[in-house]
């Protein structure tokens, strides 16, 4: 399905409805965060939405990530819907989303995995402590393997083509017997591994880009309010840096035939 402009305008508005619940829930418990991704590439370029994005993203240190999945759900009131693995047993993803209940944003990838809310959503990422020696590198290693074999498993093998659905369908054979349960779990122990041991620089283990997808603690202790669709949103102090390791010379627009949405979105109901 391809998401016309009028249908992405009216996304667009209730995703920044879910981005200023998110920021009221934030502000109020004293959690930190930034605008992340393409969201930190669209206040910083074009003061709210890229015209052609589909998604909201955030991200937050480990410690505020884990407050926030604390926090009651009456806090997000009858419209939205926190979702995590506790929440959502059938959602197995490292990082969480705030959903808007009473709409709907169908993923093809998602398509029976048989989580229970599929409501338009803000993406919220967390950050884990990573050593600055060698064992990264063996901690990518297991990472990039463990999602390799989860996600051949999770993601509807329909989403799949070619080479990769080859590789999902031998994948499911051979691990057959190994549940998505227990490899979520494995995945998470690995994320979480050097938490709590004094570094200072943290990984968006949810990128696809993870070795310059790594930031300095400073960078979501040091933020400032910056404009984002007429409203006013945490940014880290270092967006130059984070948006030059994810984008390169971020200022400069994709050719056309890239400006597009990046979901296989099978259904909209805004």
């Amino acid at each position: 399905m391809i998401i016309s402009t009028e249908q992405l305008e009216k996304l667009h508005q209730v995703e920044l409805k879910a981005l200023l619940k998110f920021d009221q829930v934030c502000r109020k418990y004293n959690l930190q965060y930034t605008l992340d991704g393409g969201t930190l590439l669209g206040a910083i370029r074009h003061k709210g939405f890229i015209p052609w994005d589909d998604d909201t993203d955030v991200c937050m240190l480990r410690e505020d990530f884990e407050k926030l999945r604390s926090i009651p759900k009456e806090e997000w009131g009858n419209d939205f819907f926190y979702q995590s693995h506790e929440t959502d047993s059938n959602y197995k993803y490292t990082y969480d989303k705030l959903r808007v209940n009473g709409t709907f944003f169908g993923e093809k990838a998602l398509d029976h995995t048989g989580i229970k809310n599929n409501g338009i959503f803000l993406d919220i990422f967390p950050l884990d402590a990573v050593p600055d020696d060698a064992r990264q590198n063996k901690q990518i290693f297991d990472f990039e393997l463990l999602r390799l074999l989860f996600m051949s498993k999770y993601i509807n093998i329909d989403y799949r083509h070619g080479f990769e659905k080859k590789v999902a369908k031998t994948i499911r054979v051979l691990f057959k017997g190994v549940s998505t349960e227990k490899m979520f779990n494995a995945t998470e122990k690995i994320i979480k591994k050097y938490n709590n041991q004094g570094f200072t620089r943290n990984r968006s283990f949810a990128s696809f880009n993870l070795k310059n997808n790594v930031y300095d603690s400073s960078f979501l202790e040091e933020t400032y309010d910056a404009e984002f669709e007429g409203y006013k949103f945490k940014v880290s102090k270092h967006y130059d840096e984070i948006l030059t390791n994810l984008y390169g010379d971020y200022m400069k627009l994709p050719p056309k035939e890239e400006r597009i949405n990046k979901h296989e979105v099978t259904g909209l109901i805004v």
